[in-house]
């Protein structure tokens, strides 16, 4: 019984047309320009930062990033345990390595994770402070115009 061999069907790959079915089905070069560009931009985005605290450079991850501040000396980058200075020289530039749908830029000074708020302020003329997860728990100002987009998102 076991020497039997089966006949092997075979089973074609093609099926008929069916344009109905297809009308909306996005075409394959389509779909393949779209995961060529999510690639592309995975890419161009950092896993992982270099930061200066004192005379060496620290690499900490994307995530671990609170928030991002544009001061006189600098862009600083503050995470859980440290604090240090960026390479990069504008927010603009960070903003561009870092995940947009993580990284907010609530005002034009700072550039927060949003994972990484710990309570959010009611400030005056319906606007808001954001208090962060750091040790300092840091009160970040909320610009006008990304008041109305923090409305949106949390649906306030």
């Amino acid at each position: 019984m076991r020497d039997r061999i089966w006949p092997r069907r075979r089973i074609s790959s093609e099926r008929p047309a069916d344009p109905e079915r297809n009308a909306d089905a996005p075409s394959l070069d389509a779909q393949l320009e779209k995961i060529v560009q999510l690639v592309a931009e995975r890419q161009s985005r950092r896993e992982r930062l270099a930061i200066k605290v004192g005379e060496r450079f620290l690499l900490v991850h994307a995530e671990e990033i609170i928030y991002a501040s544009l001061a006189d000396d600098g862009l600083t980058v503050v995470t859980n345990q440290q604090s240090g200075t960026s390479n990069y020289r504008t927010l603009d530039e960070l903003q561009e390595r870092l995940d947009p749908s993580v990284f907010w830029r609530v005002h034009r000074s700072h550039l927060v994770n949003i994972n990484k708020i710990k309570e959010i302020v009611p400030w005056f003329s319906r606007n808001y402070l954001l208090r962060m997860k750091d040790a300092k728990s840091t009160e970040i100002p909320v610009s006008r115009t990304q008041t109305r987009r923090l409305r949106e998102y949390l649906k306030l």
